[in-house]
């Protein structure tokens, strides 16, 4: 009986170790196992020149690695199917090439990753050139113990202008492209060997830029939107000078390969008077420009007597003429805040500065001008009238209390020309300086101050002794006054 038992016990052991055998596959009995990459090359610094560094395994089962690791580490020695692994090698410092095969072990099947470090230094500080399409030089720094001379060029349109074994520097020539596709060159270093390296050049194609609608848009003076489309075959670049014209990139589309067909959205804000503007497309060598004009077909027309005047406000862009002998106000005439004219201008009468509502200063030093009037610019607080003949000088309601006016005629070296009679308007002044020291400048005989009823301050010491009258009106006091004991007041009302 106990021999028996024994018997049926071993069939039993037996019949287990079958029912294993079929319920998986494991280390040693078949399987499948590879690669996502066979080899990898290194150069001396441990930098991946050819192949990765990181490989993939893909398997049935569970993987290990066998093999030395003399040179190099790996990122880990086993794993499951989909895991990866990185090979990180030291730097080569033996003078001599190396190479290693890992062995990757997946039950009985397996698979070799060849590494290998080149003892060689071979490096280059510049791959790449993007270039435009004039004939120009490229260059690179070699850094390498071989013959650099050892290289090849793939087309006739690179050549080589300072390549020498003396020097590390590397200098090509690359010939003018006369077409206008984009071309690509290479310069391959040490080619078929570990050291192998390359220079890339890629060379634009001669710039063409096309409109296909429009050069010019005009429109009222309400916010607009237009379109342009254009074509090109380099890349282009777009702009405006104008803060009222925005635009947007809305479609690009190759027709050929070579050249692109783009739209660009085109936005104008609203305005209250005429501007002109641009919205341009450049290349770099060509420029299209669409002109942009926003107008109002029925400005209010005026006219500009004094033509220094006239013609300082036309060159500024304040204002347009109508192509009838007058004048309307453009945009930047209504929102101009100050004026400064040069010195030793001619402008006798400013008349027309009324249109210009947004000026709070003007300054006009060392001419001949002999009238403002200011009445009708409401945010007028400040005036440098220093050295004019003036003659009449109308604030209306600025609100300026304070006014002084020393010198009342044109510079010396322009020509005399001198101020006999002022009068002053303005609603709310209350000081009035005329004092001067200087003779040489002083005409002044009459002054009237009638129409500045709120004037209690006034200063109308002159050097030469001519001021005889000043016109006020009656009932008009002055708490402070300083004048010269031979003029006299005049009363008018």
């Amino acid at each position: 009986m106990r021999k028996l038992f024994i018997l049926i016990a071993s069939c039993a052991v037996l019949l287990a170790c079958s029912d294993d055998d079929d319920n998986g596959n494991p280390q040693g009995q078949g399987g499948s196992i590879s690669l996502s990459s066979e080899a990898v090359l290194f150069d001396t610094d441990g930098d991946v020149v050819s192949g990765s560094a990181s490989v993939t395994v893909t398997s049935d089962d569970t993987w290990s690695i066998v093999g030395k690791q003399d040179w190099f580490t790996v990122s880990s020695t086993s794993g499951s199917s989909g895991s990866a692994v990185t090979i990180t090698p030291q730097v080569n410092t033996t003078g001599e090439d190396r190479e290693q095969t890992l062995i990757f072990v997946s039950g009985s099947a397996t698979a070799e990753l060849s590494i290998r470090q080149a003892a060689t230094l071979f490096d280059i500080n510049t791959r790449t050139w993007n270039i435009p399409y004039e004939a120009r030089s490229i260059w690179a720094v070699v850094t390498t113990d071989q013959d650099v001379t050892d290289y090849t060029v793939n087309v006739s349109w690179i050549t080589p202008e300072n390549v020498t074994k003396d020097s590390p520097w590397v200098i090509f020539a690359v010939d003018q492209n006369n077409s206008d596709e984009t071309r690509t060159g290479t310069i391959i270093f040490a080619g078929g060997t570990p050291y192998e390296n390359t220079i890339t050049v890629t060379q634009a194609g001669i710039p063409d830029l096309n409109y296909s609608d429009i050069t010019s848009y005009d429109t009222g003076l309400e916010a607009d939107r237009f379109t342009v489309t254009f074509t090109t075959n380099v890349e282009e670049y777009a702009y405006s000078s104008d803060t009222w014209i925005t635009f947007e990139e809305v479609s690009s589309t190759t027709t050929d390969g070579v050249y692109y067909e783009k739209t660009y959205r085109v936005d104008l804000s609203e305005c209250e008077a005429y501007r002109d503007g641009s919205f341009s497309i450049t290349d770099g060598v060509n420029t299209a420009t669409v002109a942009i004009t926003q107008s109002d077909p029925n400005p209010e027309l005026f006219d500009i007597p004094d033509a220094t005047f006239l013609s300082n406000l036309l060159s500024w862009g304040y204002i347009r003429s109508n192509g009838s002998g007058q004048y309307f106000v453009t945009q930047a005439g209504l929102e101009v805040t100050s004026l400064s004219f040069a010195s030793y201008s001619t402008i006798e009468d400013l008349e027309g500065i009324e249109y210009l509502p947004e000026l709070t200063s003007i300054s006009h030093r060392y001419g001949f001008l002999k009238k403002i009037d200011v009445s009708k610019n409401p945010k007028m607080a400040s005036l440098d009238l220093y050295c004019n003949p003036l003659e009449e000088v109308n604030l209306g309601d600025m609100d300026i209390q304070s006014l002084s006016l020393e010198i009342l005629s044109s510079y010396a070296s322009m020509g005399r020309v001198y101020s006999t009679d002022l009068k002053v308007i303005s609603s709310n002044l209350e000081t009035l300086s005329i004092y001067s020291t200087s003779t040489a400048y002083d005409r002044l005989e009459t002054l009237d101050v009638t129409e500045c009823p709120a004037l209690v301050n006034l200063d109308a010491r002159r050097p030469a002794d001519r001021l005889h009258t000043i016109y006020i009106n009656y009932g008009q006091v002055f708490e402070e006054l300083e004048k010269n004991a031979n003029t006299e007041f005049v009363i008018v009302n």
